[in-house]
């Protein structure tokens, strides 16, 4: 299989794939489920990299850089070919699209994202190696961004200062997980930049934050 598909996980009716904010404010993470209903996709472009992604804003729903084992639904998040688990969970095919995770970027002094956002990527893409200064790529802010948080509660406020943000590469040529951990373990001097997502099954939350009341 190419490199230019991507994994779509929708667990099933009850579990969450994507954070909820609780009425007294208590930020409640993503359910770890076990079973997924899996969709492949592919794309030619960052463009149609961008079109899947953004789609999923308000669905259910993340991604991983793995590939399916089988076609059977229901899948586990689960790395295929241990414990003679036969054609279930993933496999570490390379991939053609990077992501990269930037979780608590402080922007420089007077610099507020609310104010310019484009200016905000523009600042964490400037933090990474100089290859992908004037490359496309499809962006997000992620989670819990922007929320002002006090003992794991929302507060209701909203911080301008600081960045969490998604960055979708589609990359010169397909590389595996420890490939591009180790790109991503480069960059650690450089932003504060989360290598997890490198992993075959690791979650790629893409879907927004919810009330309690919007998450059914």
């Amino acid at each position: 299989m190419s490199g230019n598909t991507i994994t779509i996980l929708r667990p099933f009716p009850g579990k969450q794939a994507r954070k909820v904010i609780l009425a007294d404010g208590t930020i409640r993470g993503a359910d770890n489920a076990a079973k997924f209903r899996h969709e492949t996709k592919t794309f030619d472009s960052i463009e149609q990299l961008h079109e899947i992604v953004s789609g999923l804003l308000y669905q259910n729903a993340f991604i991983v850089r793995g590939t399916p084992a089988g076609d059977h639904q229901p899948i586990h998040r689960q790395i295929a070919g241990i414990r003679n688990r036969g054609n279930d969970g993933f496999l570490d095919e390379p991939k053609r699209w990077l992501p990269i995770d930037i979780d608590g970027l402080k922007l420089p002094a007077l610099a507020d994202w609310r104010e310019d956002p484009h200016a905000a990527v523009d600042y964490a893409i400037g933090r990474l190696p100089e290859c992908f200064w004037d490359a496309s790529c499809s962006w997000s802010f992620t989670g819990t961004h922007g929320l002002e948080k006090a003992e794991r509660k929302w507060t209701g406020g909203y911080i301008g200062d600081t960045i969490r943000l998604r960055l979708l590469f589609d990359i010169s040529r397909p590389i595996g997980s420890d490939e591009a951990r180790a790109w991503l373990r480069s960059m650690g001097d450089l932003a504060p930049v989360d290598d997890a997502v490198a992993g075959e099954v690791q979650p790629i939350y893409v879907a927004r934050t919810v009330s309690h009341d919007d998450s059914d």
